[in-house]
């Protein structure tokens, strides 16, 4: 016999004698096959929760019948930013980029690395699951791994069960050796970077080398840390009145560094009033000593509290310190505004950095489920780990390992090629004709790895990356073997007009930021299944994506039913 359900996500409870008797009666000559999000086959040997995947893998494989399974995937939305070796970067762009290193983490240490991703996937999805807090923001599949108390989760534990932030990661340490650079060089460099000016006269006299530093200052406690700091190091610096204008404003005062001293600050910034990119690996003691500078400069330490806030308007300040901040187990955060100023709107960073975690406590993580209908990325990673930001929140987060699954052995059965978890726990990979119990069965899983700036129309919409070309290649190849013809077609989504009549379409719904231009997009993968529908002959087509139990016409989805196919 033969029986078809849907997602598992690795809970096997529905297999239970209590809630499937008939499971006990059966023989390893009958077969339950699983539509996709099968779980339980991702975790490597030495992780947490490695040992009760092993549990749970020979607790199924240990059952009378055979487990089939086609794989489903978990990616990010496309609005995410994942860390790389060269700072923050949009996940769609890396996705078409080579070379790329990426920032992972040891679940157990937080210790940060970078590695080259060992896979890439994308995929569509018509809706995510948003899990926010005060300081979390993640779009993704439901299935998705997040970190919770130092352990892989789903995503959608968070739906049944109360997660306070503090249980999550948003930080970890990384071997920063630090810059060569002394103290009182990283206070004075802060302070012209956040409150000065470098005048360059050679753009007014082309044969002058002056250069001059200068500071407007109005607030006595500041031009008193100023000066002190200044005469620590021995710069001399001259003080006057500024010209005051306006009603009702403090007088303001120029302090100014001229000669070898100022030239000196000049080089060392590289004439440009902005933070060094290689600051971002400051290690702990130079970072405590930029953000100490940071609080006397434009940043302010709200009266009893453990953060500094800092406003800033420039990116890539914002960017570095946001990635030397996590890299030294401090966390940071943003939000934009528009600052509506006379002549212009200017995009501003309200920025807030903190390295206490117990008022965390107080707050726990909160999900909603989000219209989506558009491509989806990941990338799996040597440690099975990403680090990613989205709405200026940074996460700690799992990846989608693929590698993990297609580690398996690959065995010949069923006239085929399958992935051998445990003797009778089998993967029916993509593209494949399966002769079970004289009944033929074309598999296809849910995750592709298609370049969508390489798609065409009809059959020459694939992209030039060869794991997916290989696969929707054999699929043709062993459907046209069987003249196009088996009695059941296996697959984790579903052909587009069958998505459509599900009530999920292709145009982007939701709310979205006014920010973002969003181009409507086409799922390839329900695509190709669209020219498999139109093309090939068969009895019904078994899906389980959708998570809901519907049946329109030879179409049946799938979810934690369990249904026998016909003698």
């Amino acid at each position: 016999m033969i029986f078809i359900t849907g997602d598992t996500h690795g809970d096997f409870d529905r297999f239970t004698s209590r809630n499937w008797p008939i499971g006990k009666t059966l023989t390893k000559d009958d077969y339950v096959i699983i539509c996709g999000d099968f779980g339980g086959v991702w975790n490597y040997p030495g992780h947490k929760s490695y040992d009760q995947q092993e549990y749970n893998l020979n607790w199924l494989n240990d059952k009378p019948f055979t487990t089939l399974f086609v794989d489903g995937n978990h990616c990010f939305s496309n609005d995410t930013e994942l860390l790389t070796k060269n700072g923050w970067e949009n996940i769609v762009d890396l996705y078409n980029k080579e070379n790329i290193e990426l920032a992972q983490f040891q679940i157990e240490t937080g210790e940060i690395s970078y590695a080259c991703p060992l896979h890439r996937i994308i995929h569509y999805e018509e809706r995510l699951l948003n899990i926010y807090g005060p300081n979390t923001d993640l779009l993704v599949t439901e299935n998705h791994d997040l970190i919770v108390s130092g352990k892989k989760v789903a995503a959608n534990y968070i739906c049944s069960n109360k997660i306070k932030e503090s249980d999550t990661r948003m930080s970890g340490l990384y071997n920063n050796k630090g810059v060569d650079l002394s103290d009182e060089d990283i206070r004075i460099l802060t302070w012209v970077i956040m409150d000065g000016t470098m005048v360059n006269h050679a753009k007014y006299m082309p044969n002058s080398k002056k250069i001059t530093i200068q500071f407007k200052l109005s607030r006595q406690d500041k031009i008193e840390k100023l000066k002190n700091l200044l005469t620590e190091m021995k710069i001399p610096f001259t003080f006057k009145p500024a010209t005051k204008s306006g009603i009702n404003k403090l007088q303001s005062y120029y302090i100014r560094i001229y000669g070898d001293y100022s030239k000196k600050i000049y080089n060392q910034l590289g004439g440009i009033k902005t933070i060094p990119c290689n600051w971002k690996t400051f290690n702990t003691h130079q970072l405590n000593i930029f953000l100490g500078t940071l609080k006397d400069t434009d940043g302010n330490a709200p009266v009893g509290g453990n953060s500094i806030r800092w406003c800033s308007a420039d990116t890539s300040n914002v960017n570095i310190v946001q990635e030397m901040c996590i890299k030294n187990n401090y966390m940071f955060k943003y939000t934009t505004i528009i600052n509506r100023g006379f002549n212009n709107a200017k995009l501003q960073y309200n920025c807030t950095i903190f390295n206490q975690r117990d008022y965390m406590d107080v707050y726990y993580l909160k999900h909603e489920t989000y219209c989506y209908n558009n491509n989806v990325y990941c990338f799996t990673m040597p440690l099975g780990t990403l680090i990613c930001r989205r709405n200026g929140k940074v996460s700690f987060v799992g990846n989608c390992n693929f590698t993990q699954l297609y580690a398996y052995p690959q065995i010949k059965k069923f006239y085929g090629t399958v992935g051998q978890i445990r003797e009778s726990v089998l993967h029916l990979r993509r593209g494949q004709v399966y002769a079970i119990n004289n009944k033929k069965f074309f598999c296809f899983g849910g995750a592709e790895s298609i370049d969508k700036h390489m798609r065409q129309e009809g059959l020459s919409w694939w992209p030039e990356e060869m794991l997916s070309h290989a696969e929707m290649d054999l699929g043709l190849e062993n459907l046209q073997k069987n003249t196009y013809q088996v009695d059941y077609i296996i697959t984790h989504t579903a052909p587009t007009t069958i998505v459509s009549m599900l009530g999920y379409t292709s145009t982007p719904r939701g709310v979205y930021d006014n920010s973002y231009d969003y181009i409507k997009y086409t799922d390839p993968t329900t695509k190709y299944l669209e020219h498999i529908a139109q093309t090939v002959k068969f009895k019904y087509w078994f899906f389980g994506h959708f998570h809901e139990r519907q049946q329109l016409g030879k179409y049946i989805v799938l979810y934690k039913e369990i249904i026998k196919l016909e003698e």
